[in-house]
């Protein structure tokens, strides 16, 4: 902890930092209590964790990319104290741990043992005596992308954290940002603009083992984002695009084969949707020829083939082999007028792309 005194009382003062520091002595007293628990591994034996690794942060602890300092006010002295964001210990034989004078506040535990992770979020109080017991379980992926490719006059993402853990990452050369073997449950994440602007998102969802994603679009609030979480989907969340095939060779396909009619690309909703208003939802485009739909058709609620027709002079379709020019840019957007079964509407336009092989 860095402490500037600024008054005319030349004294020097010892208080509770943003996360340790409350000093020993006796508890009585003293509002800084400890916090305790115990690790296991998710087994039905329930077997401990011993040597597991537990990073005690307070709940809203971001120390971004620039260091913090915080006015606390006391009496007529001003002190400016530097967040202590992080503290950590490993676990006993017995997988227990134990953070010594904590002072009362909202907080985040994160426990690893080897390759598997753990996450809580708590209020620890004075006289708290429960300790917090951790599972870990099998890490997840998260993935921020954007809806859109266009620039906007709002600065893009340039690194994502999530809240109150050392789980941090920068985007990539496509401004996609991905958080590695981060714990499971409901996280929340800080993005970045640039050291001192962030916008919060709350509650991305993530399932052990699998790759959560969150679309977000700069120009506008984190409430118009859309969250795809991994695992099972509620039945009146957002839809969007779950996978999708592409055939961009053009070689006939048995997967991309329906009944002798090659489809371009095939794709697969998150959500039984409505194929009405999906369907016309749809729309080809190229960045260098002139292309429409030529057929959609559906297998089942949630599968949707689209077939290409790309243009000639005289208006009418390729076909064979010159269906699509060689190094042009083709695929389709899919607009928020489609909806779900149950009436729930696309948040933003989808974008698939493809180039065509030589």
């Amino acid at each position: 902890m860095i402490v500037r005194i600024a008054g005319i009382v030349p004294a020097l003062l010892f208080l509770c930092g943003m996360l340790v520091g409350c000093g020993g002595g006796s508890d009585v007293g003293n509002p800084c209590v400890p916090v305790t628990g115990t690790v296991t591994i998710r087994l039905s034996s329930g077997e401990k964790a011993p040597g597991a690794r537990v990073v005690l942060a307070r709940r809203g602890a971001d120390p971004g990319f620039s260091s913090e300092t915080y006015p606390v006010p006391e009496d007529d002295i001003s002190l400016m104290v530097r967040a202590i964001y992080f503290d950590t210990t490993y676990a006993d034989i017995n997988g227990n741990f134990s953070f010594d004078s904590i002072h009362p506040g909202a907080y985040t535990l994160v426990a690893s043992y080897h390759n598997l992770v753990a996450l809580e979020t708590f209020e620890h109080s004075t006289g708290m005596e429960d300790p917090i017991a951790m599972v870990v379980d099998d890490p997840a992926t998260v993935t921020l992308r954007n809806y859109t490719e266009i620039d906007l006059e709002e600065d893009h993402f340039i690194a994502a954290r999530i809240v109150g853990t050392e789980y941090v990452d920068s985007a990539d050369t496509n401004g996609e940002i991905t958080l590695h073997d981060v714990p499971s449950g409901t996280l929340n994440l800080v993005l970045y603009r640039t050291s001192l602007k962030r916008e919060h998102f709350y509650g991305l969802k993530a399932e052990p083992g699998c790759e959560a994603e969150l679309y977000t679009l700069p120009d506008l609030p984190a409430e118009r984002w859309t969250p795809h979480p991994c695992g099972w989907r509620e039945p009146l969340g957002l839809p969007y695009v779950l996978e999708n095939i592409i055939n961009s060779d053009q070689a006939p396909d048995t997967n991309l084969a329906y009944n002798r009619v090659i489809r371009d690309m095939q794709i697969q909703f998150s959500h039984g949707m409505d194929a009405f208003s999906t369907g016309k939802a749809v729309h080809g485009y190229s960045d260098g020829d002139s292309v429409v739909i030529d057929t959609l058709w559906w297998e089942g609620g949630n599968l949707l083939n689209v077939r290409l027709c790309t243009v000639d002079s005289s208006g009418s379709c390729r076909t064979g082999e010159d269906r699509f020019l060689q190094g042009v840019t083709y695929g389709v957007t899919i607009d928020t007028t489609a909806q779900t079964d149950l009436g729930v509407h696309f948040a933003y336009e989808a974008y698939i792309r493809f180039v065509p092989f030589p």
